[in-house]
């Protein structure tokens, strides 16, 4: 007879399990990190072997912007077959650490130690998280310059963006339900970084899309306010990687190992 749901296993393998204690943040922090790393590792290879051949002021996003943007570092080969190479070392961590916060979620608030509400707001956000971040490659594989435009180019990455909003609304829910602030901050500090964060996303796709619809590419006269962008640009890519991560490192520091893993036959 076949085991079911409700039969034990029997012999010597019943009962036993294998236990990982670890903090699912490491994963974060890894993700976000090898995210940085594959853009860093992208502008050094742009920089010696596309931009001879590809002089930055002529590129697709120039043209439309009158600066590059981050993306350019990993737009054109050799450094866009290596970021796709790299990706997983992001995608990977960073979808089995929502998969994880997601059961973390569950158990808190079965506890009482978090609103039912934040568990709810996890249920429903992980599953887009989890897409955003698994498909973060289109990136790679549209080039804003080739077959299907600059907008194909750009939606992977607003979704990357709103994915890291709604995890950082997540993270400060959390972090003020359980009174815990990475590296002492307080309650008010987490709100005002959040509300700057979210409000430089929005203006950062606004900036996107009125520029992209109308705008004239490549007629108008370069500017400073162009430079003004760029630096713009390369700050807001710090809150999708740089500062996340930091939290997470904080996070660890502060609380250390909580989380307990375990595969088990019964």
């Amino acid at each position: 007879m076949m085991p079911t749901e409700t039969m034990p296993l029997k012999g010597n393998s019943a009962g036993l399990s294998v236990t990982r204690t670890f903090h699912i943040e490491l994963l974060r922090m890894i993700g976000l990190s090898g995210l940085f790393l594959v853009f860093f590792v992208g502008g050094i290879i742009t920089a010696i072997f596309v931009n001879p051949i590809i002089p930055p002021e002529t590129t697709e996003i120039y043209r439309i912007f009158g600066f590059n943007h981050m993306c350019n570092a990993v737009d054109h080969n050799p450094a866009r077959e290596v970021a796709a190479i790299m990706l997983p070392l992001s995608a990977v961590p960073l979808s089995l650490f929502y998969v994880l916060l997601y059961f973390r979620m569950q158990y808190l608030a079965k506890i009482g130690k978090i609103p039912t509400s934040l568990y709810t707001y996890t249920k429903y956000t992980t599953p887009y998280n989890i897409l955003a971040f698994s498909l973060m490659h289109m990136w790679m594989v549209n080039s804003p310059d080739r077959d299907y435009g600059f907008m194909f180019h750009w939606v992977p990455y607003a979704a990357v963006q709103w994915a890291t909003v709604l995890t950082g609304i997540q993270q400060v829910w959390y972090h003020i339900a359980v009174e815990q602030i990475p590296f002492g901050f307080s309650c008010l500090s987490a709100k005002i970084y959040l509300a700057i964060f979210i409000g430089f996303t929005c203006y950062s796709q606004f900036y996107t899309i009125t520029t992209v619809f109308f705008s004239e590419p490549g007629e108008k006269e370069r500017t400073g306010y162009e430079y003004i962008e760029q630096y713009l640009s390369y700050f807001y890519f710090c809150f999708l990687t740089v500062f996340p991560a930091i939290f997470s490192y904080g996070t660890i520091k502060d609380h250390g190992l909580m989380d307990k893993i375990t595969y088990q036959t019964e």
